[in-house]
């Protein structure tokens, strides 16, 4: 449900296309892939609202040619939280600042 609850403020907003069997609630995803222009400063702006997104694949940021699929994945998508340690009110509170940074 915390990743439906993202997918639905945010897929307008989400450059990656998710596949449909994502939102199906009972896969239980840990986290909501959103891809953005300039990842880096929206996990930075979020940190500093202590909303923790971790970079995953990092050595790709690095290693992978630039320019390719594989760096700008690594290096935009966020991984928003929505494991079951979070409720419906923090998912709000997620998708509103990730919103207003956006705007």
């Amino acid at each position: 449900s915390n990743y439906l609850a993202l997918d639905a403020r945010l897929a307008d907003c989400n450059e990656l296309v998710l596949c449909h069997n994502l939102r199906i609630p009972d896969t239980g995803p840990f986290v909501y892939p959103m891809l953005v222009k300039n990842g880096p400063a929206l996990r930075k702006k979020l940190a500093a609202q202590k909303i923790f997104v971790p970079t995953y694949w990092s050595d790709l940021i690095t290693d992978a040619p630039k320019g390719s699929v594989e760096q700008r994945y690594a290096t935009d998508i966020l991984a928003l939280p929505c494991d079951q340690r979070y409720d419906k009110k923090d998912m709000e509170v997620v998708a509103d600042a990730v919103l207003r940074e956006l705007s």
